[in-house]
């Protein structure tokens, strides 16, 4: 057919059965495929030998059965070993991997080996001949037979030291960036064109208050909220779109609130001219921008302060003049120019104050103020102004009116004078003296007449109560027909068988006597706050509760203790009496109510009484007269607001006119404090608790029970 094959021919010969050959067999045998095979093996040995020498890679090839490792020739030559190294075996093959990194080489190895993995890589550092370690890039794959077992791995190696040595040298280069951005007091970043952060700076972290873990390789929106977000992404795409530097306000919403940012953004350019990143410069300029709007306020409150003071000036009826720091004029007004008389352009802002200083002196203004000639009068004038201290003087101008001058010091420079006309005040003065000395001779017969006005007051007091009268020469009560109702506690006391007791005395020693029982009683009575009514002969009538109160309640303990008090110095009053001789010493009975009265003044419009009426009244002067001699007989309302404090035994009812029940009565027995002091009773009380213990009412049964009672009362407590 045309086709040439390749045949193996083999040749027997044929032999008798004496050795003798007889004849040749030939045996021919196709050959074709398996020539085929041996030149297509020899074709690839070829390419392989070819590409070991013109790649930049080594090559390798580990026979895993007989755990040997071919290395190529560029291997042998990278790591500077000789021609009998190129077999070797993977135990010297490791020991050359920099102990370092032989942990990561065997994972990724076994990772292969074990078929977890469809190649083998890893980056190592490899020692050569003259011990020093070169990185390489170690990569292959593996065969495996039916059984899935490994039996050869084959692959390549190349030198990435430089590569290495770059990515360091990249690494230090973003440190040293990184550390210089942290540094800088505006916030920094970097995003690619996919808006996902690249590179952001410690000023950054400070302001959104995020880590830059939490921004690294995540786009706004994946770490802000939506609104910050935009506000931060506005110029992105137009600096992309632009390929030039953008700046520009914007006002941003931080963490801790809205804020002025001078933003700076540029593009970032990759070698082939792409814009590959945007990156950005933020300075937060709201303090700037608010101290700028303060600043402007603030000229506009100086421009308007000016303006005012402008105005301010020109209508003053004072002349002024400021001087700045250098002695020239900064400003004045024209009455400064009108009251001393200056020539037009004399004085003008900007010009200096020597040059007016020295026309007054000229004309003579300064008169014996200063000594010397015109030139000693400018320079102590100057010095005046110079000592930046306060003064005051006053001299004649030119015009014949008297000016005062006062001079200070302005804080940071300069001086300010105002000068005030006072010829006015002059003869103001000259007048107020003449009519002092006339009003001092009137004076003196005012004085006159207001000592005797006191003493006439001092002696109509004496007819009034002191609340009464206070309040009338107070202006708080008028003197005029009026009265009002009032709960008031009403005393009531007099002298028990008076008429007995003086039928024997002489009308100047009862009068005495008298004088003298109502004189004690009222310090008693006004002590305690009484308004005392009126003194009917021996009687005393008194009440509380107007025109001063301190509440119902406490107007009625006032009024019951003023009574205990009478009482107590009653009794030291008759033993002084009995002791000066008298029979029969005073005794006095006291009878007290708490009710409605009307109070006010009572008359004519020419004669009237500040007093009580009703029937509360009349009910104090019955329990008056129904009380024992030496006692104090209580009306029921009083002692319920008392009893905490007052001790007082029921008596009888009293039926009165006016009253439609009968009226419960008290005896005082005395106050509980001074009976606790004397032993007659046992009082102990604190909060949720209250012991009142009557001795002399005790019985000697009485007593055995008030004691189980106690005891029983102590257990429950206990309990």
């Amino acid at each position: 057919h045309g086709v040439r094959r390749a045949l193996l021919a083999t040749k027997v010969p044929l032999k008798d059965r004496h050795g003798r050959v007889q004849g040749v067999v030939t045996i021919a045998t196709d050959i074709t495929e398996r020539k085929r095979a041996e030149e297509a093996l020899r074709e690839s040995e070829e390419r392989y030998a070819l590409a070991m020498k013109g790649t930049h890679d080594g090559l390798w090839d580990w026979d895993l059965r007989k755990n040997e490792i071919y290395i190529s020739p560029y291997i042998q030559t990278l790591l500077g070993l000789q021609s009998s190294d190129l077999e070797t075996t993977p135990a010297e093959w490791e020991s050359r991997i920099h102990p370092d990194d032989l942990e990561s080489y065997h994972q990724s190895l076994q990772a292969n080996l074990r078929g977890e993995t469809e190649f083998y890589m890893s980056e190592y550092r490899a020692r050569g001949a003259d011990g020093t370690y070169r990185w390489v890039l170690d990569r292959g794959a593996g065969l495996r037979d039916e059984a899935g077992k490994g039996y050869r791995m084959a692959g390549s190696m190349g030198d990435i030291t430089e590569r290495k040595r770059a990515e360091a040298a990249l690494r230090e280069s973003r440190q040293l960036l990184q550390t210089v951005l942290d540094h800088m007091p505006a916030q920094v970043y970097f995003r690619d064109v996919d808006g996902r952060f690249m590179l952001i700076n410690r000023k950054y972290e400070e302001i959104h208050r995020v880590t830059r873990d939490d921004v690294l390789g995540k786009t706004l929106h994946e770490v802000f909220p939506k609104e910050r977000a935009d506000d931060y992404a506005t110029l992105d795409p137009e600096v992309a779109r632009q390929r030039r530097v953008l700046e520009r306000e914007e006002t941003h919403l931080l963490a801790d609130g809205e804020h002025v940012m001078a933003v700076v953004k540029f593009p970032i350019f990759d070698l082939s001219g792409e814009v590959v990143a945007v990156g950005g410069i933020d300075h937060d300029i709201t303090e700037r921008k608010r101290a700028e709007q303060e600043l402007a306020e603030s000229q506009e409150r100086l421009q308007a302060l000016a303006d005012y003071m402008q105005v301010a000036l020109s209508s003053m009826s004072d002349g002024i003049y400021i001087l700045d720091g250098d002695q020239n004029i900064f400003a004045f007004n024209q009455r400064y120019v009108d009251l001393l008389n200056f020539p037009e352009g004399l004085v003008r802002e900007g010009g200096s104050i020597v040059d007016v200083v020295e026309f007054a002196a000229k004309r003579g203004d300064y008169g014996s103020q200063f000594d010397g000639d015109i030139d000693d009068i400018v320079a102590g004038r100057l010095k005046q102004i110079k000592s930046n201290e306060r003064y005051s003087t006053e001299h004649i101008t030119p015009t014949g009116r008297i000016v005062e001058f006062r001079g200070s010091p302005i804080k940071g420079g300069g001086f300010v004078t105002i000068m005030h006309d006072i010829t006015e005040r002059k003869r103001a003065e000259e007048a107020l003296l003449e009519a002092k000395r006339r009003s001092e001779d009137a004076g003196k017969l005012v004085a006159e007449k207001n000592r005797m006005l006191e003493s006439l007051s001092n002696q109509l007091s004496k007819y009034l109560s002191p609340q009464v009268y206070a309040s009338i020469f107070s202006g708080e009560q008028s003197v005029e027909i009026a009265s009002k109702r009032k709960k008031l506690t009403v005393f009531f006391s007099d002298i028990a068988d008076f008429t007995e007791t003086t039928d024997s005395l002489e009308s100047e020693d009862l009068t005495n006597l008298l004088n003298h029982y109502l004189t004690e009683m009222s310090k008693i009575a006004l002590d305690h706050g009484a308004t005392i009514d009126k003194y009917v002969g021996d009687a005393i009538i008194a009440f509380f509760g107007d025109p001063e109160t301190r509440g119902v309640k406490e107007d009625a303990r006032a009024c019951v203790n003023m009574a205990i008090a009478m009482q107590r110095r009653m009794r030291e009053l008759r033993s002084e009496w009995l002791e000066m001789g008298l029979e029969r010493p005073f005794e006095v009975r006291i009878g007290i109510n708490t009710g409605f009265c009307t109070v006010g003044n009572f008359g004519s419009e020419d004669r009237m009484d500040y007093t009580i009426i009703g029937n509360q009244v009349n009910l104090a002067a019955r329990l008056e007269s129904l009380a024992e001699v030496g006692g104090i007989l209580l009306a029921h309302e009083t002692h319920s607001l008392v009893k905490d404090t007052v001790m007082a035994e029921e008596g009888d009812t009293l039926t009165v006119k006016g009253f439609a029940k009968p009226v419960r009565t008290y005896s005082v027995v005395g106050l509980y404090d001074d009976l606790a002091e004397q032993g007659r009773i046992i009082s102990k009380e604190q909060e949720g608790l209250a012991l009142k213990i009557d001795r002399d009412k005790l019985t000697k049964k009485g007593k055995a029970e008030a004691i189980k009672a106690i005891k029983d009362a102590l257990s429950q407590l206990e309990d």
